[in-house]
């Protein structure tokens, strides 16, 4: 497998797997899965490329699961390729594949279980981190957290969901219930949601591989100076908790997400907290834009940024409208249908409310040196890019 790391696949990586097969035709689910990180990690390519080479990848694996060339009809090696292909390529309801392959529910499950775990073998065998790149020590956790580090709002109730598929595989092994309370989808933090999740993934193993046979539970709670996910393991009624240490994984991602990690416990119980930096809040970004297409652009641009975008017509209230949004900064056009968008910036600039809110002309009309003497703080030429209107308002805002 030149190097590629040969261990066997752990039963989160399975749960994973599977739950992809089952959305395989699911581009915004494959989109972000979590098992589409192995595969990033390795091409380096956009996310649609990359949803196209995860499926096909996932086909290629199926199609390998096929017995040689040869191999009689009725060999049950037929049976777990035949299972994965029809159930999750075709789409075939169970009750429909008992029948048209003879077998009973129990079979087919167990046939379905064997398919799925040749199948994350093979993905993992290929897509699996190297020996050199895996998370064995704080060192390699860190260089990893660096290469994915994209830092911006993360949904914590979502990346716990996400993190709860992952862990349930061991929960049901080790015989763990996982307990939680009511998430509140309105709680952020500020991070990375991938390097959130696979903290979230460790902490949570971690309890349940000290509750053995007992309880898991978790909750999330926010102030004004964190964003808490409290993870508590309740050994088996009668029987203290266990108390493994933090593993290098866990103190170097906190690291990388600027959270804090710390436990507690009574013997009967271990409790680890990882408080996350709260999300901080968004940027109010006014956009004099008559196009309402470039201003829609544009907030898909911000979106998940840290930005509110809200767009302002041009006319006779765009002052009035301006003044009562109290904005962070502005984004000018000056191609404007009824007005001078020269005009309004010099007007912007003699505001007493507003002459002193950062102002950007942006515009197809190359004229930084006209827009700089009427006070434009910045100046983007249409079409404007992404990466540097993140950079601009960046540079502006933090002043």
């Amino acid at each position: 497998m030149d190097g590629v790391n040969a261990a066997l696949p752990s039963s989160a990586f399975v749960a994973e797997v599977r739950d992809a097969v089952g959305h395989l035709y699911d581009s915004a689910y494959l989109a972000r899965h979590p098992v589409l990180d192995h595969l990033r990690a390795f091409s380096g390519v956009d996310s649609t490329s990359a949803v196209r080479a995860f499926r096909k990848a996932l086909l290629d694996a199926v199609e390998e699961l096929r017995p040689p060339a040869g191999t009689p009809d009725d060999d049950p090696a037929w049976r777990p390729y035949r299972v994965i292909w029809h159930r999750f390529v075709v789409g075939r309801q169970l009750p429909a594949l008992e029948a048209e392959l003879a077998l009973g529910r129990r079979q087919l499950q167990r046939e379905q279980r064997r398919g799925l775990d040749a199948l994350s073998l093979r993905l993992w065998e290929r897509f699996g981190q190297e020996p050199a790149r895996r998370l064995d020590s704080p060192e390699a956790v860190r260089q990893e957290a660096s290469r994915l580090a994209r830092r911006q709002r993360v949904t914590l109730a979502e990346q716990l969901a996400r993190a709860l598929v992952s862990v349930s595989p061991l929960a049901e092994q080790l015989d763990v219930t996982i307990e939680g309370v009511h998430a509140d989808p309105r709680l952020e933090a500020a991070g990375d949601p991938t390097l959130v999740r696979q903290l979230i993934v460790a902490v949570l193993s971690l309890a349940i591989r000290d509750a053995p046979g007992g309880r898991v539970s978790f909750e999330l709670a926010g102030s004004d100076d964190s964003v808490d996910v409290t993870v508590t393991a309740l050994g088996r009624e009668g029987q203290e908790a266990a108390v493994s240490p933090l593993t290098a994984a866990i103190e170097a991602l906190a690291e990388g997400q600027q959270a804090r990690v710390w436990e507690s416990g009574d013997g009967l119980s271990r409790q680890i907290v990882v408080s996350f930096p709260p999300s901080p809040r968004e940027r109010l970004i006014a956009f004099v834009e008559d196009n309402p297409d470039v201003v829609a652009l544009f907030g898909r641009y911000l979106s998940g940024q840290g930005y509110l975008l809200l767009g302002v017509e041009e006319g006779e209230t765009a002052m009035e409208k301006l003044v009562q949004a109290s904005p962070d900064a502005i984004l000018l056009d000056i191609m404007l249908e009824d007005l001078d968008g020269w005009e309004v910036l010099r007007q912007l600039k003699t505001h007493p409310e507003l002459r002193h809110v950062p102002t950007v002309v942006c515009s197809v009309l190359h004229e930084p040196e006209l827009a700089a003497s009427l006070g434009a703080d910045a100046y983007l030429c249409k079409p404007v890019r992404p990466a540097r209107l993140l950079e601009c308002l960046a540079a502006l805002v933090a002043r």
